[in-house]
């Protein structure tokens, strides 16, 4: 396989979040995500996973109420910590049992 149809399938299989057509849209999707973006470090012990509203994906909610959707790497990250399978698509299709198993296994 040649180096440009390598690239062309792992621009195809990424995640939306990490897919771009241009350079320039590259980096005004990260200086938005760097301006609305702030950094605390949080005992795992203070998450929880909920479902949305809509049941189609996962919310990591933190001690004082406050959500965050999880980008493909941080909800492989959140998988690994609590020992279920990041890549398997049962998890990442069904938030409810998702939030559950996140919820349940981060105090372990």
């Amino acid at each position: 396989m040649t180096n440009l149809m390598q690239a062309s399938k792992q621009w195809a299989t990424r995640p939306p979040e990490e897919r771009f057509t241009s350079l320039p849209s590259m980096r005004e999707k990260l200086e938005t995500l760097r301006a609305n973006s702030r950094a605390s470090v949080v005992s795992s012990r203070q998450l929880g996973a909920v479902p949305t509203d809509d049941n189609r994906g996962i919310l990591i909610e933190g001690s004082g109420g406050h959500t965050a959707a999880p980008t493909n790497w941080a909800f492989g990250q959140l998988a690994n910590l609590s020992g279920a399978p990041a890549h398997g698509s049962s998890l990442k299709s069904s938030p409810g049992i998702c939030s559950k198993r996140f919820s349940g296994s981060f105090w372990s």
